[in-house]
Formats: structure tokens, C-alpha cells, sequence
């Protein structure tokens, strides 16, 4: 999904890395514009478990719109940081 926080879930992307890469990452995306909660999905690859978790990112400070002048006043997530996880059993 974002590896930035100024793409990915908006239409300015700048990076192909930061598309939301399959259907989790999609869902979330859509879900993280609408609501602040991260989105969460435990997965199993290959006998293993794992978590995969999408984070909001929102504008924190005056000093992230210094470099992202674009999304300045915006109050929701504009990206989001997905990662997965291996579940310790």
C-alpha cells in the first residue's frame, strides 16, 4: 500500500510502489478514507499465520505540508502504512 504518506490514498500518486498492491490493501484503502481505525485481516501463506494490518496517516504537523503542500488543511487520512506480521503461536 503507502509507502508515503502523501499517496496511495488519494489520486495524486507519485510512485507506482504506493498503489495498494492486492485486495486487502485496496479494501483498506477505501475504508481508511471513510474511518480513522486501521484495518486488520489475519492471513495463512504457505502454513504460516499471519497479520496484515492498513494504518491511517494523516497530516500531524505544519512541517509534513512543507514538503506536501497539497494536502494542507486536510483533516483525514491521506495514506496509510500497511505491513504484515507473522503470528506467534
Amino acid at each position: 500500500m503507502v509507502r508515503c504518506p502523501d499517496t496511495g490514498l488519494t489520486d495524486v500518486i507519485g510512485d507506482p510502489d504506493d498503489v495498494p498492491r492486492d485486495a486487502f490493501e485496496q479494501a483498506a484503502a477505501k475504508k481508511l478514507l471513510a474511518v480513522e481505525t486501521p484495518q486488520e485481516e489475519v492471513v495463512e501463506k504457505d502454513g504460516q499465520r499471519y497479520l496484515r494490518v492498513a494504518t491511517g496517516m494523516p497530516v500531524i504537523s505544519e512541517n509534513c505540508v512543507m514538503c506536501h503542500a497539497n494536502f494542507k488543511g486536510n483533516k483525514g487520512n491521506i495514506g496509510a502504512l500497511a505491513y504484515t506480521v507473522p503470528v506467534i503461536e
